[in-house]
């Protein structure tokens, strides 16, 4: 089983508002605002236009960045409570987001198809690494970063 974050998959009572939201992210080890090494590594504001696959969006602290950034971006996780998360935020942010409840091992999205992938602290946890680095170079255009 998957565990992360938010704890092992399909075992976290989702908040039904953002207030809910708001609350557990302050008072929670959610590790949010933790790792200020992440901005400059992952130059949010310099991806405007880049079409960009998150994998494991989470809390979808990063992913939210690089929209307001002007990217492109699609994200991934396996945990359908993840993206229940991150839906209701960007709703109350605002963003326009593009979700899918997909397995690094096996990304649902044809050759070439993105500039960037970005990963924080997922890859290590996946069982099948070898696939998912795989899958990452078939979906990533020749000039790609992987970060």
């Amino acid at each position: 089983m998957h565990t992360g974050t938010l704890g092992p998959v399909g075992r976290l009572r989702c908040p039904e508002s953002w207030a809910q939201l708001t609350t557990w992210l302050h008072t929670s080890e959610c590790g949010m605002g933790r790792e200020p090494m992440i901005e400059p590594f992952a130059d949010f504001a310099g991806r405007a236009g880049r079409w960009i696959l998150e994998i494991g969006v989470g809390m979808e602290a990063d992913h939210l960045r690089f929209l307001k950034g002007r990217a492109e971006a699609v994200g991934i996780d396996l945990s359908p409570h993840s993206l229940k998360i991150t839906s209701l935020r960007a709703k109350t942010e605002g963003v326009r987001v593009a979700f899918a409840n997909a397995d690094a091992e096996g990304l649902p999205f044809p050759d070439n198809s993105f500039d960037m992938v970005f990963s924080w602290g997922v890859l290590g946890h996946v069982r099948g690494a070898h696939h998912a680095i795989r899958e990452i170079h078939r979906c990533s255009s020749q000039q790609a970063s992987c970060v």
